[in-house]
């Protein structure tokens, strides 16, 4: 869907999200995971715009994961209130 079809960056990407799970499952507190998970995002974004690729696929799909980041940062905001 992103259009990233570099195997190193495919990978790359697949393996930091991979690395992330235990703490977004077990990690405590949970909140540091969720940031980790949301400068991933911004990370992806970035390097999409870097490829200089500016179809409309690439900006649906740059929105989209704006769009999670942004979720992840109210999850993030909720979490470290309650300091979880």
């Amino acid at each position: 869907m992103m259009g990233l079809t570099d195997p190193r960056g495919a990978r790359i990407v697949g393996l930091v999200d991979l690395a992330l799970v235990p703490g977004l499952i077990r990690g405590r507190p949970v909140w540091p995971w969720v940031a980790a998970r949301g400068s991933l995002n911004l990370a992806i974004v970035a390097y999409g715009l870097a490829l200089d690729r500016r179809d409309r696929r690439d900006r649906l799909a740059a929105a989209a994961l704006i769009g999670a980041t942004v979720g992840d940062a109210v999850v993030l905001a909720t979490l470290r209130r309650a300091d979880h």
